[in-house]
């Protein structure tokens, strides 16, 4: 299973269209059906994150 992420709306578009959970999970679903603002999240689990916890847990250490 692939998930996806959707970029925040424009603050234009979301005045003009309206606001809600229902309209905001509509456009999320209209965003991801046209390729549009969308982006594949990253595995928690790869190599770079591991890392990042690593330098992390340093710097609050020292």
């Amino acid at each position: 299973m692939t998930v996806l992420e959707v970029d925040r709306p424009e603050n234009f578009d979301r005045r003009r269209k309206g606001k809600g959970d229902d309209l905001d999970a509509i456009n999320a679903a209209l965003a991801v059906k046209s390729t549009r603002h969308t982006t594949i999240l990253k595995s928690k689990f790869d190599a770079v994150e591991s890392l990042r916890v690593l330098r992390v847990t340093h710097a609050h250490a020292v």
